[in-house]
């Protein structure tokens, strides 16, 4: 991995120390270089949404095909891996242009990828009072009917193509209120316990097409 520094950004002005960054690490300026960046929207109920991400990967990229088969066989391009130091953030802290480098800077091969996936190790919600769950706790471990395996697609707005001597920084919108299935409880604001089908689209893109 680059020896670029992951931090914490404020606003989407981050993104111009990010780029200028690239070069101050001794990353080749003729390859192409792709960095992921999140964000997201606050949801009515929940004080705070946490997720553990433990990879970040482009799949078919130039000689791979785009499927998860293939990633069993060497179709994964890595931007972020490390299960034992996963990524961890509140997603409710992502929002009115708060945004988090999910992975640093990363050199790739030139060339079209078709998807990118996330792969989320966990969650946990805390909702707002007066909410409570069904049990009377606040706070529960979310379930992951998906993600946690060959990870969540994100819906990119078209091929992420990087290009020769260019930064591509992409953001990516985990959306709460669409990811996490809150079901109403049989007593007023209580709510049964949470799980969560990761939905994140892409928001914008910075390089690249």
């Amino acid at each position: 991995m680059s020896s670029v520094s992951r931090k914490l950004v404020l606003g989407v002005l981050a993104l111009l120390p990010l780029v200028a960054a690239c070069d101050d690490s001794g990353t080749d300026a003729d390859g192409a270089i792709v960095a992921i960046q999140m964000t997201d929207a606050l949801a009515d109920v929940v004080q705070s949404a946490d997720v553990w991400i433990s990879k970040v990967y482009l799949q078919g990229g130039p000689g791979h095909a785009a499927d998860t088969a293939d990633a069993s066989t060497g179709g994964r391009l890595y931007l972020f891996n490390d299960p034992a130091h996963a990524f961890h953030v509140d997603l409710l802290t992502l929002s009115n242009g708060v945004v988090a480098n999910l992975t640093d800077s990363v050199s790739v091969d030139p060339g079209s990828y078709k998807q990118l996936r996330i792969v989320v190790d966990s969650a946990k919600v805390t909702l707002k009072a007066p909410f409570k769950f069904e049990d009377g706790t606040t706070t529960k471990i979310v379930k992951i009917p998906s993600g946690s395996s060959s990870g969540v697609k994100v819906k990119l707005n078209s091929d992420l193509v990087a290009a020769e001597g260019d930064t591509t920084v992409v953001l990516a919108d985990f959306d709460v209120e669409q990811s996490f299935k809150m079901l109403a409880g049989g007593a007023p604001n209580t709510f049964k316990t949470p799980s969560l089908d990761p939905v994140i689209k892409e928001k914008s893109r910075k390089g690249g097409s």
